[in-house]
């Protein structure tokens, strides 16, 4: 509850000053506080769904959930993170996908339309544990461009909010819960950082919103299908 209680109310400022460059735009029909762009990470697991019901409980419908579809997706996850709004009574979480289209037609090479294969052919190869350059192109760098697009700087203060948790692995223990993003050239916040897994499920259970499906086949992982970081039995 540390996490919880703690990191979205205080970046939950104020709502009464006048917002600086008020901005419509087709994808945030449910803002008010235009100047304050709140960025929530959806993967169709259950940390970042957690973290949509918590962005709605602090929030209400200011906060612009992001999904990156890799080309690489379960269809049960792809189908969940569509209809999440209708499930959690939310803001449309957007989607977004790489195109390498222009960069394979430059080596003569016929796209695929699948952002995971194309990424393959353009760089030759498969992304490993060693070479993962398969989430900076298919899921930082769309998001990047959607935002720049839709939600620029000049306008926005962006604040970027991400469901890892500590427990997760020794690289994710070691972060902070808030931080500087080098990438996004933003604050970043990981509310969920130190929860545990039991947290997870209750917060989806309060709120009546049922888990990704692949949880009850007895699957863990429901992101990439499979992550190279799959385990065999994975």
């Amino acid at each position: 509850n540390h996490t919880i209680n703690s990191l979205f109310p205080c970046l939950y400022r104020r709502r009464g000053s006048k917002a600086q460059g008020r901005r419509k735009s087709k994808y945030n029909r449910g803002f008010t506080d235009m100047s304050e762009l709140n960025i929530i990470s959806v993967s169709g697991g259950k940390d970042s769904t957690a973290l949509y019901l918590l962005a709605k409980e602090y929030f209400g419908n200011n906060f612009l959930p992001v999904f990156a579809d890799t080309g690489h997706e379960h269809p049960v996850t792809v189908n969940y993170v569509k209809n999440l709004h209708y499930l959690a009574d939310g803001p449309k979480v957007n989607i977004v996908k790489a195109d390498f289209s222009k960069r394979l037609e430059k080596k003569g090479i016929k796209p695929t339309g699948n952002a995971f294969l194309d990424l393959m052919l353009w760089k030759g190869r498969a992304p490993s544990t060693k070479a993962q350059f398969c989430t900076e192109h298919l899921k930082l760098w769309p998001i990047l461009w959607f935002l720049q697009r839709n939600y620029p700087k000049d306008v926005f203060t962006w604040i970027m909010y991400t469901g890892i948790r500590a427990a997760e692995s020794v690289n994710r223990a070691g972060k902070q819960p808030f931080s500087y993003n080098d990438f996004f050239d933003c604050l970043s916040v990981l509310p969920m950082l130190y929860e545990v897994e039991a947290t997870l499920w209750h917060i989806m259970e309060r709120n009546n919103v049922p888990p990704n499906p692949l949880y009850a086949l007895g699957f863990e992982r429901v992101g990439c299908f499979p992550c190279i970081h799959a385990r065999k039995s994975e």
